[in-house]
């Protein structure tokens, strides 16, 4: 196990578990909100001894569920600033060009993905918390109505489901999952 790890913490709002962190951080090493998936879930990185503290004093004040994710990287915090350097030099050998369908970054859903923003997103993302919540919003308000899940297990087809229950979820996990959605998009 390495020296960082990851939690979810279910059940308590967004600035509680920011205040967590902070208090945390100043006593038991670097821990930091690192996605807000919904209302009432934020994931934490940090150093474990943190994440541990994070965890415990959630349960204390009252979070439904505060759970050690099964990672030993702290993923989407600022234990990631010299990685998220490294990656830079390599993107500067990579030509972004404009695509023909929009892509949010869901750490600043803001932005549409432009050539000139992809790079600086891209690294940023590395240290910088996901915000999967508004990137649905986001979504929403595009008009989007039914997205793709790729990969096992639709955590985040019941995220998204939580933050707005109009939107369609299709996954795909194996060939006949791929099999019935395109079969689902081609109608």
């Amino acid at each position: 196990m390495g020296v960082g790890s990851m939690a979810a913490i279910i059940g308590l709002e967004r600035p509680v578990v920011g205040s967590l962190c902070r208090e945390v951080s100043r006593k038991n090493g670097v821990v930091t909100p690192a996605i807000f998936n919904s209302p009432d879930q934020t994931v934490v990185s940090g150093l474990t001894a943190g994440v541990d503290s994070v965890t415990s004093r959630a349960r204390e004040k009252g979070a439904k569920r505060a759970i050690r994710l099964p990672l030993s990287v702290p993923f989407h915090c600022g234990l990631l600033v010299e990685a998220a350097g490294r990656f830079r030099e390599d993107l500067e050998r990579v030509e972004i060009r404009q695509g023909d369908i929009p892509v949010l970054s869901n750490v600043d859903p803001a932005v549409v993905h432009a050539p000139d923003k992809t790079k600086d997103l891209l690294v940023h993302h590395i240290s910088a918390p996901v915000r999967w919540q508004e990137t649905i919003e986001k979504m929403v308000l595009m008009g989007i109505d039914t997205i793709v899940e790729v990969g096992p297990r639709k955590i985040l087809s019941a995220l998204s489901k939580r933050i707005d229950g109009r939107i369609r979820m299709l996954n795909v996990e194996d060939g006949d999952s791929l099999k019935k959605t395109l079969e689902f998009l081609s109608t």
